[in-house]
């Protein structure tokens, strides 16, 4: 019995532990689990929740109608949905960050700011063409496709973090998926928003001046200094 027992032992405990490679942080678990919580009331706030997003995507002159009927923006779903935004964009936002060898603290912080910046740009910069130009009132739509886009994002990227953490043997795809999701999102809401404030009469000159200064440069910017100063 005791020879049988000191066998089970010699096979069962390892004379020393060694740390798993890629250590699953529990912060992220729980981000990971405030997005879903927070997902699931904004469910049970009001029932058709994600089939009004669904919907507001693809809607453009009669965003504001469909928004003001069916999900009002300051509601408690809508605020709910923007909350999530800010999560999971930034638990992202720190993935990304280390997937690109930066420091730890500049990544933490990059998750703390980048969701604020990415939604408060955009909103601020429409808010800005709209006083500058005189044509707040053309700007009034996309400025709610801007905050629908926000929403929906926040809910592609909550599934996405949690396949990120749960596989991480499939980051470089993963990461490369982060980018066309957004990618695709900014081309689908700037189209629309040029759609929209053509109709309303606004000039070719205001439309490439907003697109060209608030949209494209700065991700410009952010490119190449990204490919020059990071992963060599």
């Amino acid at each position: 019995m005791n020879t049988l027992t000191q066998i089970a032992l010699n096979v069962q405990v390892p004379e020393a532990l060694s740390p798993r490679e890629t250590s699953f942080n529990w912060i992220l678990g729980i981000a990971l689990f405030a997005c879903l919580m927070i997902l699931a009331l904004a469910r049970a706030r009001q029932a058709n929740v994600y089939y009004a997003i669904s919907v507001g995507l693809i809607k453009t002159q009669s965003a504001r109608v469909f928004f003001r009927d069916v999900m009002p923006l300051r509601s408690g779903a809508s605020l709910l949905l923007l909350i999530n935004y800010c999560i999971s964009t930034g638990l992202l936002a720190y993935l990304m960050a280390q997937y690109l060898e930066i420091d730890l603290f500049l990544s933490r912080v990059i998750a703390l700011i980048a969701p604020a910046a990415l939604f408060f740009f955009h909103f601020l910069s429409l808010s800005f063409s709209g006083w500058i130009t005189g044509e707040f009132e053309a700007f009034r739509i996309p400025i709610i496709m801007k905050i629908v886009g926000s929403q929906a994002l926040g809910i592609v990227y909550f599934i996405v973090a949690t396949f990120w953490i749960l596989q991480p043997d499939y980051v470089d795809v993963t990461f490369q998926t982060v980018i066309w999701i957004f990618v695709g999102e900014s081309l689908l809401r700037i189209l629309k928003s040029i759609s929209v404030v053509l109709r309303q009469g606004v000039t070719w000159y205001y439309i490439i001046l907003y697109f060209c200064t608030l949209e494209i440069l700065p991700y410009l910017v952010v490119y190449f200094y990204v490919s020059q100063n990071l992963r060599g």
